[in-house]
């Protein structure tokens, strides 16, 4: 199973509620290459608990639009999602605040005729985002493909191939 990070690698990193998300087709098109190509989307949402206090910053729904465009995208080039894992947690905001905000997405998600398709998990506990391993084990990756040092250490700690992309910012 591929695992691929979300912002900066299949997306720009438009993390305002206001900014133009593009897609990153040449990654869409390496993916779809593949033989029976089959992808888990693991992602740290940490500025989604900020949308509560700030216009600045993605909101849950801002998300689930983000990420259904993505998936229309992906589908349309035959590949599958297998899961999309998607952890909420921020140290710099309260504990409740992430909680709700993995509320928020996973009942936004599951409204979505797009999304409900698909196998997600929203998490907010401090042992789930990326550099922690727990979203790659649960996604049952083989390898990963991500734009940073914290998908590096992921992988690391999963103990998978890492291959570094070319960070997205469109």
């Amino acid at each position: 199973m591929l695992g691929v990070s979300l912002d900066g690698t299949l997306m720009n990193a438009g993390r305002t509620r206001h900014s133009r998300t593009l897609y990153n087709t040449a990654i869409l098109d390496k993916i779809a290459r593949l033989k029976n190509p089959q992808v888990a989307i693991i992602t740290n949402q940490t500025e989604v608990p900020f949308s509560y206090q700030s216009n600045l910053y993605r909101t849950p729904e801002k998300l689930t639009r983000d990420l259904s465009g993505l998936i229309q995208r992906i589908f349309a080039r035959g590949i599958k999602v297998s899961s999309i894992f998607i952890c909420t947690y921020n140290p710099s905001v309260e504990y409740e605040v992430c909680k709700r905000a993995a509320e928020e997405i996973a009942n936004a998600f599951a409204k979505h005729t797009v999304l409900s398709a698909v196998h997600v998990e929203v998490v907010y506990g401090p042992e789930s985002g990326k550099p922690n391993p727990l979203m790659l084990i649960l996604a049952k990756i083989t390898e990963f493909w991500g734009d940073d040092d914290c998908d590096e250490k992921a992988a690391a700690a999963c103990e998978v191939p890492f291959h570094r992309m070319e960070s997205f910012y469109g």
